[in-house]
């Protein structure tokens, strides 16, 4: 499956293409080449090549006329904390995603009130990421099956999007900018006053260092939020009250680039920061992935002086 996801959107974009399959699992793969021929596709745009990951596909990567690289990885049990087996891929925007199916189960503690500290965050609510296109990153969710809640937008440019499977605002969200960078991760609280609360823990502790932006609402998702860098300087986000997407047709609702309420509702400046700055993503072999310059206009501006225009 993983195969057909990356071959389609190659093919269909008029590219030829060189499959190595893992060597554990050639029979399907060998497949390909029939159907390929059956469907019409003319000789030398599929291509199959079987062998030792470290032979044939090390040759692949490391040849001039391969331009792009797409790889998965097979990844023992427990060498990601919680989960069994895992499959590694690099999706197309340039992000390494994993696939599992057995996981470790834990307590439950939604009702451990004992152990609450801080903000008292119920769970990961999204990801946030910064990608050179936003319109192919939202062409590529929509193909797997997400949907759209909010965009910022002008009459020519997709600046963000927001997109959910579960029934909330979003489970992923894409800024435009030199990518794939991880913008930030959120974290859901319960109300906006556990946002309030981590504010005050922190000024009490001296660290309010720490808070890069807000408190305050956003205008896209209407959530409550305060943006929190971690010490390793990774962008946090405390989010709570945004609202419910599950009936069918949801309407999507589209922000004005030129509206100064899109992003802060109570139109605060955004920290320039917020727009400049994100966290390196790393490849199947542990490496920081190369930066794309953005291919769009960018939603705003940070000049040399740190200052947007």
């Amino acid at each position: 499956m993983l195969t057909t996801w990356k071959l389609a959107p190659a093919l269909a974009s008029g590219c030829p293409v060189v499959l190595k399959p893992a060597e554990w699992t050639p029979l399907s793969a060998s497949l390909l080449p029939e159907i390929m021929t059956e469907a019409g596709l003319p000789d030398g745009v599929f291509n199959l090549v079987h062998g030792i990951g470290e032979v044939a596909g090390a040759a692949l990567v490391a040849h001039p006329g391969v331009p792009r690289i797409s790889r998965t990885a097979r990844v023992t049990a427990g060498v990601t904390p919680g989960v069994g087996e895992v499959v590694r891929a690099e999706d197309p925007l340039g992000f390494t995603v994993e696939f599992f199916f057995d996981a470790t189960y834990v307590e439950r503690l939604q009702q451990r009130y004992d152990l609450r500290r801080g903000a008292e965050p119920a769970r990961l609510d999204h990801f946030n990421i910064v990608v050179p296109d936003v319109r192919a990153a939202y062409e590529y969710y929509v193909s797997l099956g997400f949907g759209l809640s909010e965009t910022i937008e002008d009459e020519q440019t997709l600046y963000a999007a927001w997109m959910f499977r579960k029934q909330t605002v979003h489970d992923v969200a894409f800024t435009g900018g030199e990518g794939p960078r991880l913008h930030h991760l959120g974290f859901f609280a319960h109300d906006s006053h556990q946002v309030l609360r981590i504010c005050d823990i922190l000024g009490s502790l001296h660290e309010e260092f720490l808070i890069e932006g807000g408190p305050g609402r956003h205008g896209v998702s209407n959530a409550c939020y305060v943006y929190l860098r971690d010490p390793d300087g990774h962008r946090v986000e405390i989010y709570t009250s945004d609202y419910y997407t599950g009936d069918p047709g949801h309407p999507v609702l589209r922000w004005s680039v030129r509206d100064p309420r899109r992003r802060d509702f109570w139109g605060h400046a955004v920290v320039p920061s917020w727009y400049a700055e994100a966290t390196a993503v790393l490849d199947l072999d542990g490496h920081p992935r190369p930066l794309l310059p953005e291919k769009q206009a960018a939603e705003v501006t940070v000049g040399a002086d740190g200052f947007t225009r």
